[in-house]
């Protein structure tokens, strides 16, 4: 019986595409106790779900790899004093990435598990055709249900303290609607 499943299985996943898993909910026994059955079978429960590894081939992709390095190498300063105070798991315990890929973008910071974007925009984010580019990195990373912020070098050049008191706000919002408790003190 478990051979007929398997061989079912593939040939949906064959028509539904490579980023969809075809998971099937079947008795593997007599019948089931609910019917009268014995109780030396077992539940078999499969659903129909995207693909994870769909979502783990598009984060931190290898053609991104260089890129991210270098950009890990030439912070701005403000990158550089933001990821000090992000940095082992210094907010509220989340682990928070630099330079992180995401199909074929890269955040600046990205917290896995809140799945938290930040974004430090320098004067090149003004220019019309950066604010296109950003909007199309914004709509990718919406999709993924990844919340992007964005700050500006500007603020963080009049308060830097304001800027940080913000970010943990987010983390803070961000966590409740994962249903997560922080230890505000």
């Amino acid at each position: 019986m478990k051979k007929s499943i398997l061989i079912k299985r593939s040939r949906h996943l064959q028509k539904l595409g490579k980023n969809w898993v075809l998971l099937i909910r079947t008795w593997l026994g007599s019948s089931p106790p609910e019917q009268g059955g014995d109780r030396g079978g077992c539940l078999l429960e499969l659903q129909l779900r995207p693909s994870i590894f769909r979502d783990r081939a598009m984060l931190n992709p290898k053609k991104t790899k260089n890129q991210r390095r270098y950009l890990r190498k030439n912070m701005t300063k403000w990158e550089v004093r933001l990821w000090s105070d992000l940095k082992g798991k210094k907010m509220f315990g989340f682990k928070v990435r630099r330079q992180f890929g995401v199909g074929n973008y890269i955040i600046d910071f990205y917290c896995p598990e809140l799945k938290l974007a930040i974004e430090v925009d320098g004067d090149v984010h003004h220019f019309s055709d950066k604010k296109k580019a950003d909007n199309a990195k914004n709509g990718y990373v919406n999709e993924l249900g990844i919340k992007m912020v964005r700050i500006q070098n500007s603020d963080f050049n009049e308060d830097y303290e304001t800027v940080l008191k913000h970010l943990e706000r987010v983390f803070i919002v961000r966590a409740k609607e994962f249903g997560l408790t922080i230890d505000d003190a």
